[in-house]
């Protein structure tokens, strides 16, 4: 069948050579025409993923509405900034009785929506049930190396799901499926920013006990979260939350670690994003949790002094310091 990918970054991509096995047409579009020329010239995604040679059957195109049309399944690999924008862009184009899949993680600033929220305020209602939501502990170029990868995929309707499920199904990748939508979508977003916090200390020097600690509390903290926005605890404490919260702690590639690594070494956050060349969801993520626990009246003192480092120009040894001195909060 003929799948589309929207937004050829980082994951996308490698969203796109997973697919790419198991579907004869995989059509992906970006903003981005330097890299789409680049998959069409050269195979290759020079900017994201350079030195890795893509399948011959990824097509890039360079109309939108060219990407969707006859598209089975649609995923939007957009970051969560810009996830408006495209599903604006298609909405007038794109099939009906289709799986539309956000896989970004991250909440809408100004309207602190999910990226399911997202795409229902901008299709029309008849698109709504067959909206789902893709996360879980994913490096993107582990992914694209093939290596073995567990995701989830929640929807309103379990057929949609099913449906996603089956559509990655192989030897290196499988999909789990779930009816938590929004369990699933707050613990793949906000365990971003417990991961600059992880970073920070680790940048600290503050050793492997501090990040033991915060990743431990940082869970608490989504869960509750979760919990006061209708999620499941239980979906927390499975891949979009305890697995994804692990990866992105603790691996070298996480962006969001790194982004708090630098911030611990002394460095300002414009540089190190600049340098970084990509987005890290967890800056952003972090505004969004710290107004939505104020909102919610939810404890979370570890995603608030990340904001504090990240908004108000803490210094982060006194934001590890003001953390060390607050309680966990319980269920």
């Amino acid at each position: 069948m003929k799948v589309c990918i929207l937004g050829v970054g980082s994951f996308g991509t490698s969203l796109a050579a997973a697919l790419a096995p198991l579907h004869k047409n995989v059509v992906v579009w970006d903003k981005d025409l330097s890299v789409l020329e680049g998959i069409a010239a050269h195979r290759e995604n020079k900017r994201y993923h350079p030195g890795i040679v893509l399948p011959p059957n990824i097509q890039p195109v360079f109309s939108p509405q060219e990407a969707v049309e006859d598209a089975k399944m649609v995923l939007f690999a957009v970051p969560s900034h810009a996830m408006r924008k495209v599903a604006l862009q298609v909405a007038s184009f794109l099939p009906s009785h289709i799986p539309v899949i956000a896989a970004a993680k991250g909440i809408e600033e100004g309207t602190l929506m999910s990226m399911t929220q997202v795409l229902e305020s901008c299709l029309p209602e008849p698109f709504h049930p067959y909206i789902a939501v893709l996360s879980g502990p994913s490096f993107a170029r582990e992914i694209l190396l093939g290596h073995p990868t567990v995701m989830t995929a929640a929807a309103r309707w379990d057929r949609v799901a099913r449906h996603c499920q089956r559509a990655f199904a192989s030897k290196i990748f499988r999909v789990d499926i779930s009816s938590d939508i929004v369990g699933v979508q707050i613990g793949g977003a906000l365990k971003n920013v417990v991961a600059i916090a992880a970073g920070m200390a680790e940048g600290l020097g503050l050793g492997h006990n501090a990040r033991a600690a915060i990743m431990t509390g940082g869970l608490a903290e989504v869960a509750l979260l979760a919990v006061r926005m209708g999620g499941n605890p239980i979906t927390l404490y499975g891949l979009s939350g305890m697995g994804d919260l692990i990866l992105t702690c603790t691996g070298a590639l996480s962006r969001n670690r790194s982004t708090g690594f630098a911030l611990g070494k002394g460095r300002k956050l414009p540089e190190i994003l600049a340098e970084l060349g990509q987005v890290a969801e967890g800056v952003s993520a972090a505004h969004s949790a710290y107004v939505l626990s104020t909102q919610k009246h939810v404890p979370m003192p570890i995603c608030h002094q990340v904001y504090q480092v990240l908004y108000e120009g803490m210094p982060p040894e006194q934001a590890i310091a003001e953390w060390m001195a607050q309680p966990t909060p319980e269920f």
